[in-house]
């Protein structure tokens, strides 16, 4: 074997107990040193969580504390680190073994080193070790990245403190050590002041191993449709944190939904955890871990009906314009596209049989579709609704937005078995209680994943939460 054909493993673990030995051994001599830095932290006190009002108060606090000089760390690793034979070796063991170019090879390990020496400074154990060896070696051979995801949301109050809803996914509730964070004073002004002005519904974090930008992302919206089908609420992420047990990944935040208003909420009550648990774990069989959830424009009538959903439970518009969006939805899963003639007795006609073997009264339901399309018509139309009609719509909007939803766990299931067109045609065979109905109740009945009761859905205008004052 030549001396160029080692493990990345074994060339790892080699590079660093060379840089743990050679770093220990200068601070004995006194070539590293430590000096004393100024820190800022945001802490937050008097907070509030819950229904009747939710914020907190934040104050700063500066406190002193030694760290290892960066121009000592710098100059030590040009003279001492970068001289290493372990660091060329491993260099060029890389890119032979995965074709990389040697200067991104070099770059790697170098990162790498650095990673050692730091941590050697600060104390590092074996098991970090180890730890960094496995991700090290994943990173330069292309596979999977793990991450933490952390995202603050909005559109739920919780009872329990946290939820395990499957794997290494938890619903927690808010605490004031999500908001509090520690920085060097000399960047404190610019980056400490508090950017989140209200205090979330839920933190939702999960551990999840992907290949891709795009599957870490859908891996991610996922989760979040499964919470919005769960109930009628606005769920979406004020801001989602990632960060990666990895060298060649970076930590990052993104601001989402920016504008959107949590204008319903449901409450997730100790009865109500097991329901939750188990309909999400079924939820993520269902939905497509794919492109489909990541398009911006609708791909097919599902997405589309799912945007529709979401975009009448976020956009802070008023009711009669969310209810045409939550009218829409239901047209894309019921109606078919060569249908131009009796659209709202078929609408009506098709929700209600469909949802009349989910305890849906199916005249109330047919009555109700009836209605909001033609105040769908009436402003499409450029009608103005009276003021006062507007807390009735409100009311009817609740209830379309919950046929919608549990149509769209209907339809994510047809879609991969039949199709929509012929279950169509079965919902027509059904209509007042034809040949139809009792292959229809049977279909219905044996779907693996049932839609869950809509709860008591609260309705929230105004209610942000309260900034950090």
């Amino acid at each position: 074997m030549s001396k160029w054909e080692d493990s990345i493993a074994n060339l790892v673990r080699d590079l660093g107990l060379n840089i743990s030995k050679v770093a220990e051994e200068s601070v004995r001599k006194g070539l590293l040193s430590r000096r004393w830095q100024l820190f800022r932290k945001l802490v937050v006190s008097d907070f509030r969580y819950g229904p009747s009002g939710s914020g907190y108060n934040t104050k700063q606090s500066t406190t002193a504390r030694q760290v290892w000089d960066p121009f000592d760390i710098h100059d030590f690793y040009k003279s001492n680190i970068e001289k290493l034979l372990e660091l060329e070796k491993l260099a060029d063991s890389i890119s032979r073994r995965y074709g990389t170019k040697p200067a991104q090879a070099g770059h790697k390990v170098k990162m790498l080193a650095m990673a050692i020496l730091g941590r050697t400074l600060d104390g590092m154990k074996e098991k970090e070790l180890n730890d960094l060896i496995l991700a090290f070696s994943n990173d330069v051979a292309g596979g999977p990245t793990e991450w933490r995801v952390k995202s603050h949301i909005e559109g739920i109050w919780l009872e329990p403190e946290r939820v395990e809803l499957h794997e290494s996914t938890v619903l927690r509730k808010p605490t004031p050590e999500d908001f509090e964070r520690e920085l060097p004073a000399d960047i404190a002004d610019v980056d400490l002041p508090n950017k989140a002005s209200c205090v979330p519904g839920g933190i939702l974090e999960c551990d999840i191993r992907v290949t891709s930008d795009l599957e870490r992302e859908a891996w991610v919206k996922r989760e979040m449709l499964a919470l919005q089908l769960f109930d009628v609420g606005s769920i979406h992420s004020l801001i989602t944190h990632y960060i990666p047990a990895s060298f060649l990944a970076i930590s990052f935040s993104t601001l989402t939904n920016i504008g959107y208003v949590a204008t319903k909420k449901y409450l997730i009550g100790s009865e109500r955890v097991s329901i939750l648990q188990t309909f999400t774990r079924e939820a993520r069989r269902i939905i497509p871990l794919d492109e489909f959830l990541l398009d911006s424009v609708p791909k097919d009538y599902l997405t589309m009906a799912i945007q529709r959903y979401s975009e009448a439970l976020l956009k802070p518009d008023p009711p009669e314009s969310r209810l045409t969006l939550a009218i829409m939805g239901l047209e894309a899963l019921y109606l078919k596209s060569e249908e131009r003639s009796k659209l709202r007795r078929r609408l009506s006609q098709r929700t209600s049989t469909c949802l009349a073997s989910f305890s849906f009264g199916p005249s109330q339901v047919a009555d109700d579709v009836a209605e909001a399309y033609q105040t769908r018509s009436t402003y499409v139309h450029g009608g103005l609704l009276k003021e006062s009609e507007r807390p009735l719509i409100e009311k009817t909007l609740d209830r379309i937005l919950n046929y919608l939803r549990v149509s769209i766990i209907i339809f994510l299931q047809i879609r991969k078995e039949e199709g929509k067109e012929s279950f169509i045609d079965l919902l027509r065979e059904s209509i007042g209680g034809k040949k139809g109905v009792s292959e229809l109740n049977s279909r219905l009945e044996n779907l693996k994943v049932q839609p869950p009761i809509h709860a008591n859905v609260q309705l929230f205008q105004s209610d942000r939460g309260l900034p950090g004052l």
